[in-house]
């Protein structure tokens, strides 16, 4: 029988992997798990990106049409999440354009793996984050670069709950 884990976001943890450099530790949920078995992840530390790093969002993929023209501008005004950018309908981009699209999906699946050998009763990620966002995620506008809350999941998240996970965001 496989070993059964809790999986918890490492910035929840207390470990200093969010973008700033920071952690976003919740000790409610220290408290709950002080015992108990963790997997404790971050997937784009997993996935080779640095701390600190660039802030980054979720946008919508430039799609080129016949015309030579992006479809991106149109799309903006629609919100896009974690399942976009496995669809390859939307990327993972820094506010100055740098894609780290490969980054994420690269830890998401190294994780994966990860998987596969444990048993995870539920995981507890960051609200709002790229990777880990659960309802939730932030949204650029890719024209105007606006940043907005906008419904979905990040790309970790979807993972998860396409594999039957139990999800909460803290």
């Amino acid at each position: 029988m496989r070993p059964r884990y809790y999986l918890v976001s490492a910035c929840l943890a207390g470990i200093n992997s969010r973008y700033d450099g920071s952690s976003a530790l919740n000790r409610s949920l220290y408290s709950r798990f002080k015992n108990k078995p963790l997997l404790i992840v971050c997937p784009e530390v997993s996935g080779g990106l640095s701390v600190p790093r660039l802030p980054v969002q979720i946008t919508h993929a430039p799609t080129f049409v016949g015309t030579g023209r992006s479809s991106a501008a149109k799309n903006n005004a629609k919100s896009c999440d974690g399942k976009s950018v496995w669809e390859n309908k939307a990327r993972l981009t820094s506010a100055k354009g740098k894609d780290f699209t490969g980054a994420f999906l690269k830890g998401c699946k190294r994780i994966e793996c990860v998987l596969k050998a444990v048993k995870i009763k539920a995981a507890f990620l960051k609200a709002r984050s790229p990777s880990c966002g659960s309802g939730f995620v932030y949204n650029r506008n890719t024209k105007t670069g606006a940043v907005k809350l906008a419904k979905g999941d990040g790309v970790f998240a979807h993972m998860l709950k396409k594999r039957k996970i139990q999800v909460k965001s803290f």
